[in-house]
């Protein structure tokens, strides 16, 4: 998610392998996090530096945009996915 200048991760995305042999998209680690991972991208561009610990007031904002989100699904479904498999 990301909010204003706060980027917030609520599952771990990072990619797997090394040099040419990582992989992202579907291959990424999508476990879930005890905490979500805060950083600031106006200070910290590259994400080194996880501020959750220390900013918590960014994720009472994200928490209320999550559930206003959630909130818009029962009026206003997503729509569904592609077929991919379809030729």
């Amino acid at each position: 998610m990301r909010w204003k200048q706060w980027c917030i991760y609520f599952k771990n995305m990072r990619l797997t392998g090394t040099g040419q042999q990582i992989l992202g998209d579907l291959y990424v680690s999508t476990s879930g996090l005890y905490y979500p991972q805060v950083y600031s991208i106006e200070s910290d561009p590259h994400e080194d530096l996880n501020v959750g610990g220390i900013n918590l007031w960014p994720l009472e904002f994200a928490f209320k945009s999550v559930e206003e989100y959630l909130e818009s699904l029962k009026k206003y479904p997503n729509p569904p996915a592609a077929n991919l498999t379809n030729f």
